[in-house]
């Protein structure tokens, strides 16, 4: 018996993306088998209500993933059904996508969730995760974690991960569809909404909801940093705009506060001049959240200057143990990263670190104010892969492109953990 969460306030819109979760789960215990599965969760913003299902020329579509977790049965392999996923995953990914973003799953056993450590990604599963199917008591094995516990850092990290999802969005730009646009303005309304997120983790103050958020953002916490305000001013008005979408899909709000209307050919407009306007945005916070985690001020230094803030990030006993463990015979990766990217700058942080580097200043680089010659150097001392030898010959475009495709990759295989082939 499926058992299905009230996802939407809308009931065309509940009742799509309900459908989508019960055509999901029912293939996946098709394919799979109940054996191997003793319950399947759904986590993030859909269990708590907040669906993105948006009205399209083509009919209802969701922007919002329908993020699975298998927890599996004691007799059953976390391995073996993490394979049997895979392919499934990407067959049912295919039949979906004219009318969902997309299906993401994890595997996880009962020890892994009574396992789980205080991080921003766990605490936003835990807040409110639904059984789909099987059995309730599963959700017994959860943690219980504090927004104290949750370091400063990963309020970077999220802001990380939002900038590498916009960037990669970038490669779609020639696109001019309405499909394209609407995911384009999907990852901006991420970005907005995680950052805040991510401010107020560092200030422990996080209410449930991205509305809530939003205005104890606007109207509690920028009252207190009158710094921060007066940069972020231009796009504060744009927030709840922004969260009505994330939470209730209303792109007709959306394109009316934007003074356009909801038709392809100006959301595809709109979708464009709000990326390259939110790089602004975007460097605020990082430069914000920089600082938080390395514990100075990062408002007003040279990018180069902020770059270097990263060797802090991580703790020597940790660089040393790191780089030991890739210098060891045996232990280097191939194909796109290599020993020798990686121990040239040991001492400057990790590998994920000085990727997620490289992106941030990648993407500051369809800035306004953003010096290309800096970045472009950034770039070249610290990012964690082959760069090829023609990098110096590139001209701009071309390696904005390379490192593009070259960000793809990371962000499958190491934020991801998905299989990717060689490059």
């Amino acid at each position: 018996m499926i058992s299905l969460p009230k996802t939407s306030s809308d009931p065309r819109k509940d009742e799509f993306y309900r459908s989508l979760l019960e055509h999901t789960v029912t293939d996946l215990l098709e394919t799979v088998g109940e054996d191997d599965i003793e319950a399947v969760l759904l986590i993030g913003a859909p269990a708590r209500g907040e669906v993105t299902v948006v009205d399209t020329p083509a009919g209802l579509y969701s922007l919002s993933d329908i993020d699975l977790v298998c927890v599996c049965s004691p007799s059953s392999d976390r391995a073996t059904l993490r394979l049997k996923l895979l392919p499934w995953r990407v067959r049912l990914n295919d039949g979906l996508r004219h009318s969902s973003k997309g299906i993401d799953v994890s595997v996880m056993t009962r020890t892994d969730l009574e396992a789980l450590p205080a991080l921003i990604a766990t605490y936003e599963m835990l807040r409110s995760p639904a059984v789909l199917w099987g059995d309730e008591g599963t959700l017994s094995s959860l943690p219980a974690i504090r927004v104290e516990d949750i370091p400063p850092a990963e309020s970077l990290l999220l802001l990380h991960n939002r900038i590498i999802e916009e960037l990669l969005l970038r490669r779609h730009a020639a696109d001019g569809d309405l499909e394209t646009a609407l995911k384009v303005l999907y990852g901006t309304t991420k970005l907005a909404l995680d950052a805040v997120a991510a401010f107020l983790y560092v200030e422990r103050r996080v209410p449930p909801g991205y509305e809530e958020r939003v205005e104890l953002f606007r109207q509690g916490v920028l009252a207190e940093k009158s710094r921060l305000g007066a940069r972020l001013a231009e796009y504060l008005p744009d927030l709840p705009a922004w969260a009505r979408l994330k939470t209730t899909g209303d792109l007709d709000g959306l394109a009316a506060h934007f003074g356009v209307r909801a038709n392809a050919p100006e959301l595809v407009d709109l979708a464009w001049r709000q990326w390259r306007r939110y790089v602004g945005y975007a460097d605020t916070f990082w430069r914000e959240l920089l600082g938080r985690a390395a514990r100075t001020d990062a408002a007003d230094l040279g990018l180069a200057a902020a770059a270097a803030l990263y060797g802090g990030l991580e703790s020597l006993p940790r660089s040393v143990v790191r780089t030991w463990k890739l210098a060891r015979p045996g232990a280097a990766p191939d194909g796109l990263f290599s020993t020798r990217r990686l121990l040239s700058g040991a001492a400057f942080a990790s590998p994920r670190q000085r990727a997620y580097l490289t992106a941030v200043v990648t993407y500051l680089g369809f800035g306004e104010g953003a010096d290309a010659d800096v970045i472009d150097g950034l770039v070249d001392r610290h990012a964690p892969f082959r760069l090829g030898p023609d990098w110096p010959s590139l001209a701009p475009e071309e390696r904005r492109e390379l490192l593009l495709a070259r960000l793809a990759l990371f962000h499958e295989t190491l934020l991801l953990g998905r299989t990717a082939g060689k490059r």
